[in-house]
């Protein structure tokens, strides 16, 4: 393929080509746009790079004449600008993309011509089979002419054909093209029924009919023998019965009611011969169908495959492209996720530190207690919120541990009534005690996303959304899956649109949605079902439409005490100690307060808000510590390097990292080179006394020091 690029910058027309010809294109360049209007003359390339801001001739202009010269040449703008009326001026005067400098991403600019290049391919490719069909109708009609035979009509049906094919060569959607085909056949043989059928794994499957009520819209395989359909599949040719009721002998294939009259067939086929489908007509005024009716439908019925071909790979490339940018949604929602974790858990170690120290300053029995207790739970929520977004954009490994479901329900339930407008009635019957195995963040999820279709489905009508949590008979709910055991049901039940029958089969798949634009990704219910089948349980779905949709949600009953999972208490006189500690973080609040409670504790704590004069004061005397504890993201020198450097002066000093969110630096990294302990923040003020006695009772042991 040779491609074009015009731009008045030599080095973005140098990084261009360099990136293109490793690709293996064969690159031309152009300075200005009348250096490459010229070219587009001369060498005829296959896609065009086009700048818009460029002296002499902007690309406006050079859109403008080009499409002059190559009506059909792809022209994708890049430009610096960025303003949405150079993206509306481009794509009116012929642009098949617009792209933004600068391409952060190559990916994106090769997905781009990829796609371009495919489309111009198709675009040949049907104009070929257009000119060699236009070809085909002039040779026939050549002969006709010397034959003198039935002249006039049949030089006007073929060149009905042409015209037929011109009108079906916009189709890029199966159900309008289908629609489009039936129309013309049928005006073609003056027939006023038929239908359209296309192959799937398991039978074939209606794509239009002419009268609804006499064609099923799924024929199961095996076909019946000797039915219209195996017959002409298997064949590979057109079938003919003039007179259904004197001369047929061929069962039918769908509605039983044909009696009378006569009918035509037509296999669809590849090039390879492989049959992809069926089109039948019957009912003709005034019957029957001729063998001159058989002809010009088998010339309808090939054009129609290439088709069926161009828009199968339309549709194909529109999923790539809708997969792609859903792809991106995920990469930046990651992105944004490390983001926010790192410094929303930074916050809340300041304030879970600074009220942490305020319940220790206060009396036991105070009202000042109680409200700091609810501070403190406030900002574990919201730590745990924190986590579900990282576990949501797959940045944090589950934490499958046995808990009371029931509670994760309450808490979502009490979210939802926040959330979902008055016109929706919530009804909450949350009975079952039991517990599960599981993902807090997850079951919270799962809930969520069920709740959230149950609202959308109700959103123009209102109802009633009911939410419970019960145990499962084994005997009735999972007499179908044949499973024994104990089971939790989570049922999500609402009285909206219900869903149709015929997308009820794909709604687990990812990326299906039936919602508009930018009001869902086709993720929810993907995510569910993937998170079900994790926690092996089971989902079922029931769903009327008009009536509303009940999901069910199978999650087995754990054996597990609820004493084995529960945190042992320590007393004051366990978490204390004397030891020195090097303490480094570059979060003043954060430092304050850590220090403040380890010096409470009775640890001797020297604080550092910078890394390099910590490890200056380390390097100077670093018998003068018995541990270090450093956050990991720091400016200058982060946490990794910082324990590297101390280690590499003191080989066996336990260190403690703490970190908000850290993607390239792992906990089994971290091990690796020497850090005995890896805590997320915010750390509990206990969690993080017991890894300072845990590490220095070790200490302890290792040097025979107290």
């Amino acid at each position: 393929m040779k491609l074009l690029i015009i731009d008045d910058e030599e080095y973005i027309r140098q990084s261009l080509a360099a990136h293109l010809e490793d690709n293996n294109y064969d690159v031309i360049t152009a300075e200005n746009g009348r250096q490459g209007l010229a070219l587009i003359s001369s060498e005829h390339p296959d896609l065009v790079l086009l700048d818009l801001r460029m002296p002499e001739m902007d690309g406006i202009d050079v859109l403008r004449h080009g499409k002059k010269i190559m009506p059909d040449l792809p022209i994708i703008v890049i430009s610096g600008a960025n303003r949405i009326e150079d993206v509306i001026t481009a794509l009116r005067h012929g642009a098949w993309d617009y792209l933004e400098k600068p391409i952060k991403n190559f990916s994106v600019l090769d997905h781009s011509i990829n796609r371009a290049l495919e489309k111009a391919g198709l675009i040949r490719e049907n104009k070929a089979y257009q000119k060699n069909l236009e070809s085909m109708v002039k040779e026939r009609t050549r002969e006709l002419k010397d034959a003198n035979t039935h002249l006039s009509d049949i030089n006007a049906r073929l060149h009905k054909i042409v015209e037929t094919t011109q009108r079906l060569h916009g189709c890029i959607e199966m159900e309008h093209f289908g629609k489009k085909v039936l129309e013309e056949f049928a005006a073609h043989m003056s027939a006023t029924g038929g239908s359209l059928y296309l192959i799937e794994e398991n039978g074939l499957r209606l794509v239009h009919s002419i009268i609804p009520e006499h064609t099923p819209e799924f024929i199961p395989f095996p076909l019946p023998e000797d039915s219209v359909f195996k017959t002409i599949l298997e064949k590979g040719q057109a079938l003919l019965v003039g007179d259904i009721g004197e001369k047929n002998v061929y069962l039918p294939s769908g509605w039983s009611g044909y009696i009378n009259g006569s009918f035509l067939a037509f296999p669809l086929r590849e090039n390879s011969g492989n049959p992809i489908g069926v089109i039948t007509l019957h009912d003709k005024h005034p019957p029957p169908f001729v063998d001159q009716d058989k002809e010009i439908g088998a010339i309808l019925s090939s054009y129609c495959c290439e088709t069926i071909r161009a828009i199968k790979a339309f549709q194909e490339s529109k999923k790539k492209e809708i997969q792609l940018q859903q792809a991106q949604k995920m990469e930046a929602i990651g992105t944004l996720a490390g983001g926010i974790a790192h410094d929303f858990n930074n916050i809340l170690s300041g304030i879970i530190g600074h009220a942490e120290l305020a319940r220790m300053n206060s009396d036991f029995n105070s009202k000042a207690q109680k409200n700091i207790d609810q501070v403190l739970k406030g900002a574990w929520r919201a730590g745990e919120i924190v986590s579900q977004i990282l576990t949501f954009s797959r940045q944090a490994e589950s934490e499958m541990r046995p808990l009371k479901m029931y509670l994760i329900v309450k808490e979502a339930v009490k979210f939802l009534r926040s959330s979902i407008p008055s016109t929706i009635h919530i009804i909450e019957n949350v009975a079952a005690k039991d517990m599960v195995v599981a993902d807090a963040a997850q079951i919270h999820q799962v809930v969520m996303n069920l709740c959230t279709n149950a609202y959308h489905a109700m959103k123009q009508t209102g109802g009633t959304l009911s939410i419970s949590l019960r145990n499962a008979e084994s005997r009735e709910d999972l007499k179908e899956e044949c499973i024994f055991g104990e089971y939790i049901v989570l049922q999500i039940e609402d009285t909206g649109c219900g869903i149709d029958k015929k997308i009820m089969e794909r709604i687990f798949d990812p990326y299906f949605t039936t919602k508009e634009v930018s009001h869902g990704t086709g993720l929810g219910l993907a995510v569910v079902g993937s998170i079900v089948k994790k926690h092996n349980g089971i989902i079922k779905i029931n769903s009327q439409v008009g009536k509303g949709t009940v999901v069910n949600v199978f999650f087995p009953v754990s054996n597990t005490a609820l004493d084995k999972c529960t945190k042992p208490k320590y007393s004051n006189k366990e978490l204390v100690g004397t030891e020195r500690i090097l303490l480094v973080d570059d979060e003043q609040g954060i430092l304050d307060s850590t220090q403040e409670m380890l010096s409470t504790m009775g640890y001797n704590v020297s604080a550092f808000v910078n890394s390099i004069s910590a490890f200056k004061a380390f390097a100077k005397e670093p018998d003068a510590f018995d541990l270090v504890i450093t956050d990991m993201a720091m400016p200058n020198m982060d946490g990794r390097l910082l324990s590297e450097k101390i280690l590499s002066v003191k080989k066996n000093i336990p260190i403690i990292l703490c970190t908000g969110f850290h993607e390239t630096f792992t906990e089994t990294e971290a091990f690796e080179i020497g850090i005995r302990q890896y805590l997320h923040k915010p750390v509990p003020l206990q969690t993080l006394t017991l890894a300072i006695r845990k590490e220095l009772g070790r200490r302890g042991n290792d040097d025979g020091r107290n």
